[in-house]
C-alpha cells in the first residue's frame, strides 16, 4: 500500500452532507454524481469524498489505500493472517477489494484507472466551480490532513497497521501512534484518552483537517451553522477545535503550531531534569522511611577457630620430654611452663597493704602513749637562792 488515498463517509442523506461540507466547512467540489461527491482538499490527492447508501445500511467511514499492484499485495497480506470480505471488484474507476481491522474499521485496497475516481459510484463530473473564485476558495479552505482511528486497544491496532499492512511508523507513543501513508496521514487514538467520547459504539474514525487561522476559521464557520463540540484549546502540537456532521461523525480541525525560533530550539537542549540547575542551599530533607518488616534476622556469628586440645597424659610422654636434671646445672632440658605469659598478671592490693600499715602505726603510737602515762614526770630543780 502506497498511501491513503480516500477517506470516504457513508451518508443515507447524500444533499445534507454536501451542503454541510461545501458551505459549512467551505471544501470545494472537485467532482460529484447522485452516489459520489468528491471534494479537493489536498494538491496530491482529493482526499475526502461521500457515498450515497441506503438508510438500512450501516453508517461508517472507509479508509481507502491506493495499491499499484493490487494481486500481489492481496496475496501479500492473505499470508499475513489478513482476511478479506470479498473477491476483488470491477468499477469503472478501477479494481478494489474490500477488508476490516480488528476493530471492524472498513478498509479498502484500491487500484484506479488513469481516468474516473471514487471509492463507488459513477465516473467523477466536474463541478462548475473553476476559475479564481476556486482557487481562493481552496487557499483558505481546510485540508484534509489525517484519517484518526479511535481504538479500544492500541497494541492490537498498531501492531495490526504496523506489521501485517506494512505501514511505517512515524510516532510511536502510549497515546498516539503516526503512520505515514502519504499526504493524509494515518493516526491511532485511545478512546478512553477523549474526553467526553469515552464509548463504545462512537465513531470508529475521525477526520483531521488543517486550518490557518483556526480561530477566525471557527468564529466564520459557526456563523454557517458548524456545530462545534469543543473550543478551541491550545496543545503541543497546535491549537485544536471539535465538530460533528449532519451524520454524527467527528471532526477535528487544527492549526499546526508555528516552527520555533532559533533561541527556543537553542533552550530546549538546557531544559533536562538532569541538567544543572541554580537552586537554594538549604538542608536536606530527610524523608520518614516506614518499617519494612518486624521479623528479627539472626544475626551472623564470626567462626572462631576451635582451640588446641592438649594431649592426655599418654600421649605427653611420647614428646620426648627430658626428665629432670637432664639440662645444665641440674635443670631441666625443656622446662615445663603450666602459666600463660601472655595472660595478665594479677596486681597485689597495695591499698589495704597501707591501710594496714597505718592501722598497726596508730595502734604502736597509741600504746606508747599509754604506758608513758604511768612514768613519773621528771621535772628540773629549782637552784635559785643557792650559793656554792
Amino acid at each position: 500500500m502506497e498511501r491513503l488515498h480516500y477517506v470516504v463517509a457513508y451518508t443515507p442523506d447524500m444533499e445534507q452532507m454536501k451542503t454541510f461540507y461545501r458551505d459549512g466547512i467551505g471544501l470545494p467540489v472537485r467532482s460529484e454524481s447522485p452516489s459520489w461527491v468528491e471534494f479537493h482538499s489536498s494538491p496530491d490527492g482529493p482526499g475526502l469524498g461521500l457515498f450515497a447508501v441506503s438508510p438500512e445500511r450501516k453508517r461508517e467511514i472507509e479508509l481507502c489505500f491506493e495499491a499499484s499492484d493490487l494481486e500481489s499485495q492481496v496475496a501479500a497480506l492473505r499470508a499475513r493472517g489478513v482476511e478479506f470480505t470479498g473477491a476483488i471488484h470491477e468499477r469503472a474507476f478501477g479494481r478494489l477489494i474490500h477488508m476490516r481491522d480488528p476493530e471492524g474499521n472498513l478498509l479498502t485496497l484500491l487500484k484506479p484507472k488513469a481516468s474516473g475516481s471514487g471509492s463507488g459510484g459513477a465516473p467523477a463530473v466536474a463541478a462548475g466551480r473553476g476559475g479564481s473564485g476556486a482557487a481562493a476558495a481552496m487557499r483558505t479552505a481546510p485540508v484534509v490532513t489525517t484519517a484518526i482511528v479511535n481504538c479500544r486497544d492500541m497494541a492490537v491496532m498498531k501492531a495490526f497497521y504496523r506489521d501485517w499492512l506494512g505501514l511505517r511508523i512515524r510516532t510511536d507513543l502510549p497515546w498516539w501512534a503516526e503512520f505515514d501513508a502519504g499526504v493524509t496521514r494515518l493516526t491511532l487514538r485511545p478512546r478512553n484518552g477523549l474526553p467526553g467520547r469515552e464509548r463504545d459504539d462512537g465513531p470508529g474514525v475521525t477526520i483531521g483537517f488543517s486550518v490557518g487561522d483556526l480561530m477566525e476559521w471557527s468564529d466564520a464557520a459557526r456563523m454557517r451553522g458548524v456545530h462545534f463540540t469543543t473550543v478551541p484549546v491550545d496543545e503541543d502540537l497546535g491549537l485544536f477545535a471539535g465538530a460533528a456532521d449532519p451524520e454524527g461523525y467527528d471532526l477535528t480541525f487544527r492549526e499546526p503550531a508555528p516552527p520555533k525560533s532559533l533561541e527556543e530550539e537553542l533552550a530546549e537542549e538546557f531544559e533536562d531534569d538532569n541538567a544543572p540547575q541554580l537552586v537554594a542551599i538549604r538542608k536536606t530533607v530527610r524523608k520518614v522511611v516506614k518499617a519494612l518488616s518486624r521479623v528479627a534476622v539472626r544475626p551472623e556469628y564470626k567462626r572462631v577457630a576451635a582451640r588446641k586440645k592438649t594431649p592426655p597424659k599418654a600421649a605427653k610422654a611420647k614428646t620426648g620430654r627430658s626428665t629432670r636434671g637432664a639440662g645444665p646445672a641440674g635443670s631441666r632440658l625443656k622446662p615445663k611452663r603450666t602459666a600463660d605469659p601472655k595472660r595478665a598478671r594479677n596486681r597485689p592490693a597495695t591499698g589495704r597493704l597501707k591501710k594496714a600499715e597505718r592501722r598497726s602505726l596508730k595502734s604502736q603510737k597509741g600504746a606508747a602513749a599509754r604506758a608513758s602515762k604511768g612514768k613519773p614526770v621528771k621535772r628540773p630543780v629549782a637552784r635559785r637562792g643557792r650559793k656554792r
